[in-house]
This record gives C-alpha cells, sequence and structure tokens, in this order.
C-alpha cells in the first residue's frame, strides 16, 4: 500500500489544521520544486517545501471522537466495498446516522468525518485543553531522552544500528553505526535536512550528544536544543544534548504548523 493511501489528502489536512486539529505526527505534504502544482507527495518528516500535515489513518481513529453526543448512545461503524469506505456513527435504533460516502480510502473517509463534526459544532478542539496538551508534553519525563543499554561499552556497537546515509549528506560512507537510543531522534533530524557529524547515547556511563555541521547549529537551538560541551573543541559549541523522540515530534508540529499561526500554500 502507497503512503498516500494512508494519510488524509491535501486539501483536508489543510482544512483540519484551519479547524484547529492540534498536529502530532511527523508526515507531511510536500510541494517538490520542480513537479509544479500538481506534483504533491507525502514525506516523513517537515522540509522546507511542506504545504500541510498528511494525517494518516491510525491518527485520526484517535482524533475522532468514540461518541459525538456523550449523552446519546453511537455505535461507530467502518463500511468498506466496491464503492469505497465510509465510516460514522449509528444511533441506538437506526434513528440517526452521522456518516461520510464514499471515499476512496479509509483514511480520507475518516479525515472527511472529523471535518464534519468540527464544521457542525459536533466535537471542538479546546484551546485550553490544546494548551495542556502542550504542557504535559513539555513537563513529561517520559519524552525526554532516556539510555536504555544495558552493559553496554562506549565505542561497542552491541545497541546500534546500521544505516546508508541520506542523499544531503553527499557522503562517501557506506553507512553510519547509531544507538539504538537514539536512533529515531537522529532520523527525525535527518528527515526535517539536518546533517550530523557524530552522535552517541552514552551507554548510561557518559554524557549523551548530537554533533551537526556547521550551518545547523542555529537550526538547532532554534529547535530548543542544548548545547553541550564538545570534549575535542571545548570551545566550540556544535554538540546538542538530545531530548527524546517525542518532543522533537511535538517541537517539529507544532513550529510548523501550530493552528492559527500559520498560513498555509493555496
Amino acid at each position: 500500500m502507497k503512503l498516500q493511501d494512508k494519510c488524509c489528502t491535501l486539501e483536508q489536512g489543510k482544512r483540519l489544521v484551519e479547524l484547529g486539529v492540534p498536529t502530532q505526527g511527523v508526515t507531511f505534504w510536500h510541494m517538490p520544486a520542480k513537479s509544479g502544482t500538481h506534483g504533491e507527495c507525502i514525506r516523513f518528516g517537515w522540509h522546507g517545501d511542506a504545504i500541510a500535515p498528511a494525517f494518516d489513518v491510525a491518527e485520526l481513529g484517535e482524533l475522532l471522537p468514540v461518541r459525538p453526543d456523550s449523552n446519546l448512545s453511537y455505535d461507530w461503524y467502518h463500511r468498506h466495498n466496491w464503492r469505497g469506505h465510509s465510516v460514522g456513527y449509528s444511533e441506538a435504533g437506526g434513528k440517526r446516522h452521522i456518516e461520510t460516502v464514499w471515499y476512496k480510502t479509509e483514511a480520507e473517509a475518516r479525515a472527511q468525518l472529523l471535518i464534519h463534526l468540527l464544521e457542525n459544532n459536533l466535537i471542538t478542539f479546546k484551546p485550553d485543553t490544546v494548551m495542556k496538551q502542550e504542557k504535559d508534553l513539555q513537563t513529561n519525563d517520559d519524552n525526554s531522552f532516556k539510555c536504555t543499554c544495558n552493559n553496554v561499552a562506549m565505542g561497542s556497537q552491541a545497541n546500534a544500528l546500521f544505516v546508508p546515509p541520506p542523499k544531503h549528506f553527499n557522503s562517501v560512507h557506506k553507512g553510519y553505526w547509531i544507538d539504538k537510543c537514539i536512533f529515531h531522534e537522529v532520523m527525525m533530524l535527518w528527515a526535517i535536512g539536518v546533517a550530523t557529524n557524530g552522535c552517541c547515547c552514552g551507554h548510561g556511563i557518559a554524557e549523551p550528544y548530537i554533533g551537526v555541521d556547521d550551518e545547523f547549529i542555529q537550526f538547532m537551538k532554534d529547535l530548543g536544543y542544548q548545547t553541550e560541551r564538545n570534549n575535542p573543541r571545548p570551545n566550540y559549541v556544535n554538540h546538542f544534548y538530545p531530548i527524546g523522540e517525542e518532543s522533537l515530534r511535538h517541537i517539529i508540529s507544532e513550529k510548523y504548523f501550530k493552528p492559527g499561526t500559520v498560513t498555509l500554500a493555496e
């Protein structure tokens, strides 16, 4: 299955942001420069040509309520046949239905149902609720970086993964070993175009760090990273403390797609 078939459409992504839906994923619609107005594609991570978030079917499932009216008994349903996908709610006894019909994918059907609920004020994303979610993400220790190594020596590859470099590295190396504890955070930085030049989770016995090329020092600071002492070059500030995968995901989505603060491209 193609990634596009797992996510909402570009138009739906734009509309959901306009309606105040908080973005916490890392999949976005992009406009490749050489492809013109019909060259949109979905890529992991935010890049300079990003247009709107691409909510996937799982994220949409979490955003949709169990029932749109707590005072009534509704059952959720999903239909799939030759006409496409339809999702909705059926009131007990079959008196009332809230549904969307028919869409090419389940993700599109779910996104349209969410749009319908928001446009008709059947549900809302209240600012105070969103602010509380942001505060929880910022203060919850579960979202911060944690090293999970157990008796792994410094320099060991016992708890590391070997991955090829991304294209923007222009590297002559076949790949790099990255500690599993820090792997997903580094992959997300790669996805948004950051070029790293070294990293280590610390293996529970040393300070962890993510090193970046000079041109990304300010960008890392803008993302909220704190500098760490660079042992080989004490007066240099290209080493940063990891912040954790979930914290970085939240920062990326809020920085570039926070409802009410971004004008999306037409």
